[in-house]
């Protein structure tokens, strides 16, 4: 969607990094908002597209809402494993009634199946919006977001600055994600004039090459300027030297940007090019900065950390999916329990208890911060790994501890106390979360060991575990030698190493 190949166009702009490894690094390290994580936007109207696409190819023709959610019930557990808020945009009042020539259908069965994934996001602790077609990239842009999730390359147009072109497979396992750190420049409108795009077609024979040529060269810039500057006949009259100018271009290649000249490309422009009327939807969205705007603005002050609600999420599957006992135990064991784990022990309301050997809340902070009844995540083993993965060129590697977990509360919140415990899957958490959630540890006795994991057993790697280390860079010296020094503390039975290596 959006602008046709502008993702290749861009891609040299890009930076290379696992979503992790952002949200560790500007946020949870950072303090970002005051709330350690960051929060990003995602437009979920695509997710449901590419799934229903994939279950297509699948064999599936018509894939029913049950199976769509449990798609995305999954994807949400993998959510959890990050220190991020996740806004999920749903298509609100104003989106675009065509787009490439086509209409845009809202099929019967797709409200029952969005009132109902909107209850999910709810439960897992993430937040909805309804918003117009721009409002995502406008968010980002205005820093109300701190990166969108999108595959739509208008976006960028739009005004966005951070952006995820493709959702990860899985957040803490290593994946390359493009991170498009664009201000939005103005020849991004020369490109979409050219290459086309939601609302129009572009010029044929004009590929991402010659469009990225004749954007260097400033038309797009000069554009934008006649747009926002004329109107009437002067604004006819300022487009058409604009058009020439650029016929000249492609004709003679003076400004020596382009690789060679394209004389058939200038004398078969139409001279009905370009639309100023398409050009300005791009100039002047609607969003709810717009004057005519009528809908509720976003609630940005309240998109705060969240847990997810464990006894509305057993409820909620086994009324939509039909998991019900030793079942739903086993699903919520294999992909929740880890995410619901992660989420509390990277809280900024949570630290560690030693007397517990557990991380729990500080106060009851309500359901904004942590469910009710106030539960906790008690760890059996914690190893540091001493193995890591080559990092990307712009994410250094950093310390990664495999923690092991006990369920046994979050059982309790999901009403399955009377099936057999289970035991959930080490959980990679970065260094940096760790240290900061122990740095008020207090000098009691604990029986939990900490050991490197110089034993392979030790470190849960055995049979090639050690796939999911991650790379998310590591937190400042001050943070670990806060942490190692109350750690140090501590009594003989408990072996820990937060020190930089």
């Amino acid at each position: 969607m959006g602008i046709s190949k502008l993702w290749e166009v861009v891609d040299d702009a890009a930076e290379k990094r696992s979503l992790l490894n952002l949200a560790t690094n500007e946020g949870f390290k950072n303090d970002n908002r005051g709330i350690r994580g960051l929060v990003i936007g995602v437009d979920i109207s695509i997710r449901i597209k590419a799934i229903t696409a994939a279950l297509r190819t699948a064999g599936i023709l018509n894939p029913p809402p049950k199976l769509i959610l449990e798609r995305i019930f999954y994807q949400l557990c993998n959510f959890l494993l990050a220190p991020i808020i996740f806004v999920f945009v749903f298509d609100g009042p104003g989106r675009p009634s065509v787009k490439r020539n086509t209409r845009v259908v809202f099929r019967e069965g797709d409200a029952e199946l969005i009132r109902i994934l909107k209850t999910m996001i709810l439960d897992f602790g993430f937040f909805y919006y309804e918003a117009t077609e721009a409002e995502l990239a406008q968010l980002n842009a205005n820093d109300e977001l701190d990166a969108i999730i999108t595959e739509d390359s208008d976006s960028l147009v739009f005004g966005a600055h951070c952006v995820v072109p493709r959702l990860p497979h899985s957040l803490p396992q290593r994946h390359p994600i493009h991170t498009g750190r664009i201000s939005r420049p103005r020849w991004l409108i020369a490109l979409r004039l050219l290459l086309g795009g939601d609302y129009d077609d572009g010029l044929p024979g004009f590929g991402p090459k010659i469009a990225r040529a004749l954007a260097a060269c400033g038309f797009g810039r000069e554009l934008v300027n006649i747009l926002n500057s004329f109107t009437g006949v002067t604004l006819a009259q300022r487009l058409g030297d604009w058009r020439n100018e650029l016929q000249i271009e492609l004709e003679t290649n003076r400004s020596r940007q382009l690789d060679s000249r394209h004389p058939k490309l200038a004398q078969t422009m139409p001279t009905t090019f370009p639309n100023v009327f398409v050009e300005k939807l791009y100039l002047h969205p609607l969003t709810s900065k717009s004057p005519l705007f009528s809908a509720s603005a976003p609630d940005v002050d309240s998109w705060q950390p969240k847990q997810p609600n464990i006894s509305s999420l057993s409820s909620f599957c086994s009324e939509v999916f039909g998991w019900r006992g030793s079942k739903l135990l086993e699903k919520f064991n294999a992909v929740l329990w880890p995410g619901a784990a992660f989420k509390l022990i990277s809280s900024p309301h949570v630290l560690y208890y030693p007397s517990q050997s557990a991380f729990a809340a500080l106060y009851d902070w309500g359901t904004r911060a942590v469910p009710r009844p106030v539960t906790k995540v008690v760890v059996l083993k914690m190893a540091k790994l001493k193995h890591y993965h080559p990092a990307f060129p712009d994410s250094p590697p950093l310390n990664i501890y495999r923690v092991g977990v006990s369920a046994s509360n979050f059982v309790l919140l999901a009403g399955l106390a009377a099936f057999p415990a289970m035991t959930p899957g080490l959980i990679s958490i970065p260094e940096a979360i760790l240290a900061v959630g122990m740095r008020d540890l207090s000098l009691q006795t604990t029986g939990l060991t900490l050991a490197d994991s110089d034993s392979e057993e030790e470190a849960g790697t055995e049979d090639g575990e050690d796939d999911d280390i991650l790379e998310i860079y590591d937190t400042d010296e001050e943070d670990l030698q806060k942490a190692h020094s109350s750690l140090k503390s501590a009594t003989a039975g408990v072996v820990i190493d937060l020190t930089m290596d």
